[in-house]
């Protein structure tokens, strides 16, 4: 079981309050801000609405059937999955850090996102709502990626509106792998299961460390666009993050990303590996 990292008892502070840490630089010196930069990152697998076997989650070979799991049909009515990895890059100087806890205002639990500085201080600020996930089996903060499928021709250029929407937004962002994938001695700092006394639920923290990806391969649970109806063609797969601009980015003007593909049948190919949009 990974490792959650362990944060001493001011990882929650008050909504607006600055910490000071040891070590700060002399007065006078300029502080620069760390901020994230989300990307969101061209998908590393897609597949079709085919029926197969598979095995995500450690769990004892579920059935795809037309590219959805049981527990997909049963919750959302899908039908025809199309399935894709759904990766998050953070090319920023600082983390993506989210703190849950519950806000007893608002009578759920809540993210905050910690935006540290170069001086050492950092500054707590409600980000978004967060929600349970039944099969993840922990929280996902919400607001974080939408997906989109449009028509288009061969070169990707779109044609009318989008034809299919992606149904999950939520993600439990945590270090996956580094986005350089030759820095073989990166050490993972956040993770969404551990083993500590803290669990899985309000208290947590997670977030992505400055350089690292999270990755959603495409057999997890709810990661798919539902495609019944739509027929063979060339189709355009935008990934757009943090629409509603609930996070503190270093750069908010980069958070699309589109790759072209084609469904023929039960297969979907990736034609153009390159994100464009």
């Amino acid at each position: 079981m990974r490792k959650l990292l362990i944060v001493g008892t001011a990882c929650i502070v008050a909504l607006g309050s600055m910490t000071a840490a040891p070590g700060s630089p002399r007065p006078g010196t300029k502080v620069k801000a760390l901020a994230p930069d989300l990307v969101p990152l061209p998908p590393e697998q897609i597949n079709g609405p085919t029926t197969e076997v598979v095995v995500p989650l450690g769990v004892d070979a579920p059935l795809i059937v037309d590219g959805c799991f049981l527990d997909e049909r049963i919750r959302k009515g899908a039908q025809r999955c199309l399935r894709f990895d759904g990766i998050v890059g953070n090319q920023g100087a600082g983390p993506l850090e989210l703190a849950y806890t519950l806000d007893s205002t608002r009578r759920m639990v809540v993210a905050q996102q910690r935006i540290f500085n170069s001086d050492g201080t950092y500054k707590d600020r409600f980000a978004t709502s967060t929600e349970y996930h039944p099969t993840h089996l922990h929280f996902h903060v919400q607001d974080f990626y939408v997906a989109s499928l449009w028509r288009s021709s061969a070169e990707g250029e779109r044609a009318g509106l989008p034809v299919a929407h992606g149904d999950k937004s939520g993600f439990c962002p945590e270090d996956s792998a580094p986005i350089d994938t030759e820095d073989k001695d990166a050490s993972r700092y956040y993770s969404c299961f551990t083993e500590d006394e803290r669990g899985v639920g309000p208290n947590q923290v997670v977030g992505i460390s400055a350089g690292w990806k999270d990755i959603y391969r495409w057999e997890l649970p709810d990661q798919f666009v539902e495609i019944t109806g739509i027929p063979d063609g060339f189709y355009v797969l935008e990934i757009e993050l943090d629409p509603n601009n609930v996070f503190v980015e270093a750069n908010e003007r980069n958070n699309k990303m589109c790759v072209v593909l084609e469904l023929a049948g039960s297969d979907a190919t990736l034609l153009d590996p390159q994100p464009r949009c």
